[in-house]
């Protein structure tokens, strides 16, 4: 199985807007269509993919999966960013092994996912600033200690190699 996990893109900073209700800012709208385009050089071909139900997330995944012409993303409790990544691996379980799945969520859960699975760690040194993206490779069931870290990029690196300076 490989996981893609996403953070969000750049979002608006409303001060009376609720956590879970702040949407993409325009510069996180366009953030996403460079992730998109980067995505697509990758040619993946994402079976599913799964997004928080906050606002920001929402947005981040409608946007990558329209322009990748992938299956429409799906909601998922268990990437809110107070959500255990125990929670996310059970849920896991019923996908099928060779499954391509990007997963759509915030900090500090999507550090605290990637450091269990693979460090049995919950407080591992990962940075995921917005925008980045990871890949994560498990062989059986998604479980503390069964993924193999491929690869990790910041938005700063995906924007370089998909517009590169002439």
């Amino acid at each position: 199985m490989r996981l893609y996990f996403l953070r969000h893109t750049d979002a608006s900073h409303e001060s009376n807007t609720p956590d879970a209700e702040r949407s993409l800012s325009p510069k996180g709208a366009a953030q996403a269509e460079t992730i998109a385009a980067f995505l697509s050089r990758l040619d993946l071909q994402l079976n599913r993919t799964l997004s928080s139900p906050y606002l920001r997330a929402k947005q981040t995944a409608i946007r990558v999966c329209s322009l990748l012409n992938a299956p429409a993303p799906e909601y998922s409790s268990c990437l809110t960013p107070e959500t255990e990544p125990v929670e996310l691996f059970e849920e896991l379980r019923h996908f099928s092994r060779d499954s391509r799945i990007l997963l759509v969520s915030h900090e500090p859960f999507l550090s605290t996912c990637i450091g269990n699975l693979i460090l049995f760690n919950s407080f591992p040194k990962i940075i995921m600033g917005k925008g980045a993206l990871a890949c994560v490779e498990i062989g059986g069931q998604a479980q503390s200690g069964a993924g193999v870290l491929l690869w990790l990029m910041q938005y700063d690196q995906i924007a370089a190699l998909t517009h590169p300076i002439a």
